[in-house]
Formats: C-alpha cells, structure tokens, sequence
C-alpha cells in the first residue's frame, strides 16, 4: 500500500490531497501536527511551507525558482526570511532582523505567512526521521513540470488560469475535475479558496512520483542549523 499527501496552507488550518494507491480522497485539518499525526507515516509528502531556514542570507531555491518561472510566474515565489525572522515576536522586529542579515525587510504578505512556517518548521525539529518523506515543494514549480518546463502565463485566481491549471490536473488525475468540484461544495470560502485546492493537488501529483524522478532546486542543497535542506523539489515529466 502506498500513500502520498499533497499539502498546502488555507485560511481554516491545512487542506491535503492523498493518493492512496491511485484513490485519491482529501482531508482538512486545523494544525499540521494533527494532520501529519494522522498522515505522518505516508510514503511521501509535498507541501507548499519553506523547510529549512537560513541564518544569513537568502535562500537559494527561492531564487533558483524565481527565475525558473520568469518572466510570468516568478512574482509567486517569496523570498523566506531567515530563522531569527520568522521567530520574531513583531513585523517590526522580523523586518529589521531581516534587513540585518540580508539587506532586505520583508513584506506583510510574507510575515503573514510565517506562523505556518514555524508551525511546520517546529513539528519537523521534532520529527527530523521524516526528513527523508516530507519535501517543500512550490505549486507554480510543479505547474511547471506539468506544462512541459514550461511557466503557465495565467494567474491561478483568474477563471482561465484555474481551467489551464485543472486541464493539466486532469491528464494527471482522470478525476480531478470531480476532486475539485466536491472539495469545493464541502467547504466554504471563508474556510479553503479554491486555489489552495489546485496547489495541494497538484502537489499530490508530485508526491506520487518515485524520488527518482525528482528533480531539485538546488542540487546538492545546503542544510540549515538543524540540517533541515533548503530545497524546492519537483519532478522530470
């Protein structure tokens, strides 16, 4: 039996896609200890939340796949701010670490994101032997890899981007149309956007691929204080 997970980040906690030997189901949990409490042991697992922070300078996988999505798609891909930051008690004080050791503050938008960071970051200090199973991964990037290396031009919020976007999910998944359309009814907008459904898909879709289709940005990756890799994966098509 094999099971891989597809995560990503919503407004009620964290919305997942699992593959279990080619039945695909979905899931939302309100923390990642209690989704991965249940799920943890799942062959592979991909999920859109920087794993492994830089003390110092910024990350190189950002800007590997920044450039890998130019010059349409590049703008989706933040710059993670480095450890001390992200731990901040305030915008104020996480923007003037930041600058310190990188030259730069950091947006709203990104110090928005950063309780998911130290909420995953804090669950995978505790469970380092899940290094080798659970894998940060970026939904435009995998996008990507489904359009033939090739960066989609439209935004994932635009009703034509979400048709591109699950016209691509459905040369992968026969049902994806139907996965989307039930995860949609089930849950409520307030709760889970429709986009936070495309991303874990298709980070699902990543996920059921062997590591020897993998394919990683940068190779070899450099590893944080706690030898977390810093590293955003996808996979050769």
């Amino acid at each position: 039996m094999t099971q891989v997970l597809g995560i990503d980040g919503c407004r009620a906690g964290w919305f997942a896609i699992i593959n279990q030997d080619e039945r695909w189901s979905y899931t939302l949990a309100p923390s990642i200890e209690a989704l991965l409490n249940e799920h943890g042991t799942a062959d592979r697992i991909f999920i859109d939340i920087p794993l492994g922070l830089a003390d110092e300078q910024t990350r190189q996988c950002d800007q590997l796949a920044r450039r890998l999505l130019s010059p349409y798609r590049h703008s989706s891909v933040f710059s993670t701010p480095v450890r001390e930051a992200v731990y901040a008690s305030s915008y104020t004080m996480a923007c003037r670490v930041n600058a310190q050791q990188t030259g730069r503050m950091i947006t709203r938008q990104t110090w928005n994101i950063c309780p998911k960071i130290r909420e995953v970051d804090t669950w995978l200090r505790q469970h380092l032997d899940a290094q080798s199973r659970v894998y940060e991964s970026h939904p435009e990037v995998a996008f990507y890899a489904l359009n033939k290396a090739r960066p989609l031009q439209t935004r994932k919020k635009s009703p034509e981007g979400r048709e591109q976007r699950l016209t691509l999910l459905t040369q992968a998944i026969g049902s994806a149309r139907q996965l989307f359309d039930q995860a949609v009814s089930d849950y409520p907008r307030v709760r889970l956007q429709t986009d936070d459904i495309l991303d874990a898909m298709v980070l699902a879709v990543m996920a059921s691929y062997k590591e020897t289709n993998h394919c990683y940005l940068p190779k070899p990756a450099p590893v944080d204080r706690y030898g977390i890799p810093m590293r955003i994966v996808y996979v050769r098509q």
